[in-house]
């Protein structure tokens, strides 16, 4: 696409790329792929929720749950700013997930019940 020129919608493909990376185990690669996203077009920010929410879910394959939990809450006051429901539902759903593995169900639930 860049050899093209062609830039729009860039960072989600790639983005996209990651995740299946780290779905066929290649976490660190995965990991490098979506920080690229995020770098590849800054200006077009409507999927940085996305990619923020991507990176947050390989964070917690090789067990970095604080950087995943940072990811998810930027990604879902990213998409708050934005009035980007769906991305706001998804962040919060992966969150709300995350948090009720390490036992803070109430969180969670106050959490999703917000939005």
């Amino acid at each position: 696409m860049l050899e093209f020129g062609l830039r729009l919608d860039i960072g989600v493909f790639t983005a996209r790329l990651g995740a299946a990376l780290g779905r066929e185990g290649a976490i660190l690669e995965a990991i490098k792929t979506v920080e690229q996203a995020l770098q590849l077009n800054p200006d077009e920010v409507v999927y940085h929720p996305e990619i923020l929410r991507i990176r947050g879910e390989l964070w917690l394959k090789v067990a970095q749950s604080k950087l995943a939990e940072a990811d998810f809450r930027e990604a879902e006051a990213q998409a708050q700013r934005m009035g980007a429901k769906a991305y706001e539902l998804s962040a919060a759903m992966t969150l709300a997930r995350q948090l009720a593995k390490q036992d803070r169900l109430d969180e969670a639930r106050t959490m999703l019940a917000e939005i």
